[in-house]
């Protein structure tokens, strides 16, 4: 019989914070886990997010900085 060290939640919070990381442009050497178990997981949801967005180009919301200059750049284009 196997024993769990960490509950589903750990593993589920590894795996978004890996999530996060790719959306932020982190490379994926920047997993803070040395653990096997949690740094699988957050590896998983690093290369989740990676596939998810095939243009890997990062993904700006409109209300951060890089979300602004990318609009008003579109806004120029356009014109």
């Amino acid at each position: 019989m196997t024993s769990k060290k960490f509950d589903d939640i750990t593993y589920q919070r590894d795996f978004e914070s890996g999530q996060l990381a790719a959306i932020r442009c982190k490379h994926s050497s920047d997993c803070p886990f040395r653990l096997t178990d949690r740094r699988a997981a957050w590896q998983k949801g690093f290369r989740d997010a990676t596939y998810e967005n095939p243009t890997n180009t990062p993904i700006a919301a409109p209300e951060n900085a890089l979300g602004h200059i990318l609009a008003i750049r579109n806004k120029f284009l356009t014109q």
